[in-house]
């Protein structure tokens, strides 16, 4: 975060030019000093014209805010000058535009041409794509930061139709390559295309464009089995291990069931090794009817509660 330029937003955004100038000066007047098991060190550094310090703090409280500030304005700057991703109604009366989507600096951007009669070639699309990626690129490069192209990658969606007009899309890679210069070396670096079976991690979560879940249905069952694991050979009483269940297993599980479209076959095949750990470590037989040990404390049952209800309250939820 380049500081300055943090000040112009924020005024762009209503701050105070008091509240704008008390932060700036003691970003710039502020001294750095070493704190070990000796002491405080005599000698310090700081901001200088030489060696300028940028950033704004490390695990400093007004920090995201700043950031917010900064990124909902390359957003902006994003959608007036892409190309972007419309979605529609059959009928047209219900729209929704999107250009840029991110979580604080990770973010995803999406093209389309959703309202072309002719679906648009994979060229076509992919060099609308390549608009939009350089022109984030460059928002950030100019802002202070930098894209790490290297782990950035795509999926390319294509329909192909059968006479009867029925979709199937396209596997393995779809269109050219799409290259983005490096603004630090200018060297043009290909950003390698998944194919739509092939999931990409964001936010922790597993996804591919034709559905294919494994990916994440096999990273979920390593997870539970862990953390079955450790319930298991841990010293905890009842009481302990109805905490881990409630405030660390069925968080870690339910993260991403909102977002997912399991079975119940599968989540059962999840949560099994598990659970058996977890329902003998509170105090219960590990044979009890599933029922009960599902079943709701006001009815007499356990109070557990099973990853398929996790994932169905979670989808209406969100």
């Amino acid at each position: 975060i380049i500081p300055a330029l943090a000040s112009i937003l924020g005024r762009s955004h209503g701050l105070h030019r008091n509240v704008i100038f008390v932060n700036a000066r003691t970003l710039k007047e502020a001294k750095y000093k070493l704190r070990t098991s000796t002491g405080v060190s005599e000698d310090y550094y700081s901001h200088c014209h030489a060696f300028p310090i940028y950033g704004t703090g490390q695990g400093s409280g007004n920090s995201p805010v700043i950031w917010c500030i900064i990124s909902s304005t390359l957003f902006k700057c994003h959608e007036e000058r892409s190309h972007g991703a419309t979605f529609c109604s059959p009928d047209k009366s219900t729209s929704v535009a999107l250009s840029m989507v991110g979580f604080v600096d990770d973010s995803t951007g999406q093209v389309n041409d959703f309202n072309s009669h002719v679906q648009p070639t994979p060229e076509a699309l992919s060099e609308f794509m390549r608009h939009d990626a350089k022109l984030w690129n460059d928002l950030l490069w100019i802002s202070g930061g930098l894209l790490e192209l290297s782990k950035c990658s795509y999926h390319h969606i294509h329909f192909d139709f059968d006479p009867d007009g029925n979709a199937t899309p396209r596997l393995g890679p779809v269109g050219p390559p799409i290259t983005i210069p490096d603004n630090q070396t200018n060297a043009d670096i290909i950003i390698p295309s998944k194919s739509v079976t092939s999931p990409h991690k964001t936010l922790g979560h597993y996804k591919a464009p034709a559905g294919n879940s494994a990916t994440q249905l096999s990273i979920l069952k390593t997870k539970s089995n862990k953390l079955g694991q450790q319930v298991a050979t841990g010293p905890f009483d009842s009481r302990d291990a109805w905490i881990f269940y409630q405030s660390i297993y069925l968080k870690a599980m339910g993260y991403v069931l909102p977002q997912s479209f399991f079975t119940k076959a599968q989540l059962k095949t999840i949560q099994t090794a598990a659970m058996s750990s977890i329902i003998a470590k509170c105090g219960y037989n590990r044979k009890t009817k599933t029922d009960v040990i599902y079943g709701p404390t006001i009815l007499a049952g356990a109070g557990f509660v099973g990853l398929s209800t996790i994932q169905g309250t979670g989808q209406i939820m969100l």
